[in-house]
């Protein structure tokens, strides 16, 4: 009870001398107006005693129907934006999404040839015959340049007799390809010693891996953000139905690098012997 009503309260108890008989009734259309308009009263000597009396307020708060006395919004939940789904059909009105797949797919591809030839534990001589090196400004295949084989288990020869000059090309795209060999040239012919498998050799092999996806990573985000791009240039289309492609198409990249991610660690348990 607030002070105004025990206020009130105390004023009839006075006035119970003066009022022999009073009926009270509130006046629901003007819950805001002051006491002596509030009370409609059945005798005068009440409204003379309501007269001199402190006026009430009584206040009343309304809410729109959307909220509740919490002040919570109806309907609306917290946490993350809902992005409605756009099918291909739409997406392809804005991107050539067949393109996309494709290209995403390649780069998954990419990573899985890597993870294949380079990052293993058993060196594999098709990991060289592949590599690709600068022979005057061409590129082409170390196969094509020198002749591929191995010594007993502890090397990988490499015979550059036939080309001998593209040799300091060969020792660079070794040096950058990642497999963390060390060649040593006696002539015309390249040795590389094969790594023994210690733990230290499978934890550099594991970050290998992780370093291979992080370019895959890049490679995947790069295209989507060039489909980002051709999206935004129909401006000619709903906005909505734009901002909603975008979204799909950041979706699909996720998607590839979780994949790829799911593809480095089951290399990582590999390597590591789990």
């Amino acid at each position: 009870m607030t002070a105004s009503y025990k206020y009130l309260k105390e004023t009839i108890k006075i006035q119970k001398t003066v009022l022999k008989s009073t009926s009270l009734t509130l006046n629901p259309n003007c819950p805001s107006l002051s006491a002596k308009h509030q009370f409609l009263t059945s005798s005068p000597e009440t409204s003379a005693a309501l007269l001199w009396s402190k006026p009430i307020h009584i206040q009343q708060r309304w809410y729109s129907k959307s909220q509740d006395r919490g002040g919570k919004q109806k309907g609306k939940k917290s946490g993350h934006h809902h992005h409605p789904d756009v099918s291909d059909e739409e997406m392809a009105e804005f991107v050539n999404i067949n393109q996309m797949y494709k290209q995403m797919d390649h780069v998954l591809d990419v990573l899985k040839e890597e993870y294949m030839k380079n990052v293993t534990l058993r060196v594999n001589v098709g990991a060289f015959e592949s590599l690709h090196i600068d022979v005057e400004g061409e590129k082409v295949m170390l196969n094509e340049v020198a002749q591929v084989g191995r010594k007993g288990g502890q090397a990988i020869v490499l015979n550059f007799s036939d080309f001998p000059t593209a040799i300091p090309s060969a020792l660079k795209a070794l040096q950058a390809s990642g497999l963390g060999m060390n060649p040593q040239q006696e002539g015309t012919t390249l040795y590389i010693p094969l790594p023994k498998i210690t733990t230290e050799h499978r934890e550099n092999l594991a970050k290998q891996a992780k370093v291979l996806f992080n370019k895959t990573k890049a490679a995947l985000q790069d295209v989507q953000n060039k489909y980002i791009r051709d999206a935004r240039k129909k401006t000619e289309k709903p906005a909505d139905t734009a901002f909603s492609v975008q979204q799909k198409i950041h979706a699909i990249a996720d998607d590839y690098i979780r994949r790829g991610e799911s593809l480095m660690q089951e290399k990582q348990k590999e390597l590591m012997g789990k």
